[in-house]
C-alpha cells in the first residue's frame, strides 16, 4: 500500500467515524480531488466541490449552482442540506474573516449530532498548511503526500502512451533507464512529473532521466526551499581508493534496484533460513536446517523437568570423575 493509499483509507475511516471538518494540507488539486472522491464514495458520501470562480459542482465538474460565487450562501446550505454529502471547499482561505471563521465553528459543533442518512462534512482544500488558532481545535489536518514510485511508474505510462506507437516504441526506457526516470521524478506532484515527461518526449523523443532531473532541478529552484547539486558526473571513479569497495558495489548493484531484472517485477523479502533460499543475487544459499530447541526444551517436550535433567548430567559427570580416580 502506498502513502497516497493509506492516507484514502485513514480519510475514509474518519469520515465513517463522523468528523466533520478537514484541513486538507496540497498543492495538486486534480489527484487529491480524485482521491477524496473516492474515500468519500467508499464511506457512501457524496461529493460536492465549491470555489469562486465556478460556484457549487457535482463529481463530474458539472454545475449544480453556477451563481453561488460567495461562501455564506454555500455554508448556509451545508447547514440545512439533508443529504449525506461531503462539500470541498477550494478557495476558502482568502475569504477569512470572523463571521466566515464563526459558521465553520458552529458547523463543526453541530454535524456530528446529525442523523447517519443525514450526515455532512466539510473538507478545506489548500496548500497552506497553518489551520486558523479557531479552527485548531476542529478541523483534522491530513497532509496529503507526494506520489510514491508506483504511482509516478503510472504516470510514465500514462505519458508514454499518449503518443503514437511508432515513437512509443523507441522512447520506451530501457535497460535501467526506466528506473533512472521514476528515480528523477520522485518528489514532483503527479502534474509536475507528467509534464517532465511530456517534455523529454518533445524534445528528445524518449525519455531521458537527465532532463528530468534539470526539469526537477527548475522546480525546486522555483520552490527556495532546497538547494541542488547535480550528482558527479564520473560516478565511483570520483572517489579515489577504495577499490574493493567499488568493486562489490558494481557487482551488486541490481541488488540495490527497486525490480528484479530477470522477473521484472518488484523483489520480494525471502525468509532467512528454509530450503532453497536464495540470496538478492539470485546465489543458492546453504540450507541450515531446522534449529534444535535448548536442553531444557527438549527435556520438556519429554516429559522431564529442566532441573531435574541438570541434576542427572551433574551426576553423571561426577560418577565419570569417580571412575577416572
Amino acid at each position: 500500500m502506498t502513502p497516497s493509499q493509506k492516507t484514502n483509507a485513514d480519510f475514509s475511516a474518519l469520515l465513517r467515524a463522523r468528523n466533520t471538518l478537514y484541513w486538507v494540507v496540497t498543492r495538486e488539486e486534480v489527484r487529491v480531488e480524485r482521491a477524496i472522491i473516492e474515500a468519500a464514495g467508499a464511506a457512501k458520501f457524496q461529493t460536492r466541490f465549491w470555489d469562486c470562480a465556478t460556484g457549487l459542482t457535482n463529481e463530474t465538474g458539472g454545475p449544480v449552482d453556477p451563481n453561488m460565487l460567495n461562501p455564506f450562501p454555500v455554508l448556509e446550505r451545508i447547514r440545512n442540506d439533508k443529504t449525506r454529502m461531503l462539500y470541498v471547499l477550494r478557495d476558502i482561505p482568502a475569504w477569512f474573516d470572523p463571521q466566515i471563521v464563526r459558521m465553520l465553528r458552529s458547523l463543526a459543533r453541530s454535524l456530528p449530532v446529525a442523523p447517519l442518512d443525514e450526515a455532512r462534512a466539510i473538507v478545506i482544500l489548500t496548500p497552506r498548511s497553518e489551520v486558523p488558532p479557531e479552527l485548531a481545535g476542529h478541523a483534522t489536518v491530513i497532509d496529503y503526500p507526494l506520489p510514491a514510485r508506483p504511482e509516478i511508474a503510472e504516470i510514465l505510462d500514462g505519458a508514454l502512451g499518449s503518443v503514437r506507437e511508432d515513437i512509443r516504441a523507441a522512447a520506451t526506457p530501457t535497460n535501467g533507464a526506466r528506473e533512472a526516470a521514476i528515480d528523477a521524478a520522485v518528489g514532483l506532484t503527479a502534474e509536475e512529473a507528467a509534464n517532465c515527461y511530456a517534455k523529454s518526449l518533445v524534445t528528445t523523443k524518449t525519455i531521458d532521466p537527465g532532463q528530468i532531473s534539470s526539469e526537477k532541478r527548475r522546480v525546486i529552484a522555483r520552490e527556495k526551499v532546497l538547494t541542488w547539486y547535480d550528482p558527479e558526473p564520473r560516478g565511483l571513479d570520483a572517489v579515489g581508493g577504495l577499490e574493493l569497495l567499488k568493486e562489490w558495489l558494481k557487482a551488486r548493484r541490481s541488488a540495490f534496484s527497486e525490480e528484479d531484472p530477470a522477473r521484472g517485477r518488484p523483489r520480494k523479502r525471502e525468509e532467512p533460513h528454509g530450503k532453497g533460499h536464495r540470496d538478492r543475487l539470485g546465489h543458492a544459499a546453504p540450507t541450515l536446517g531446522p534449529r534444535r530447541a535448548p536442553l531444557e526444551v527438549r527435556g520438556r517436550e519429554r516429559g522431564q523437568h529442566p532441573k531435574g535433567a541438570r541434576r542427572r548430567r551433574d551426576r553423571g559427570a561426577v560418577r565419570a570423575l569417580a571412575r577416572r580416580d
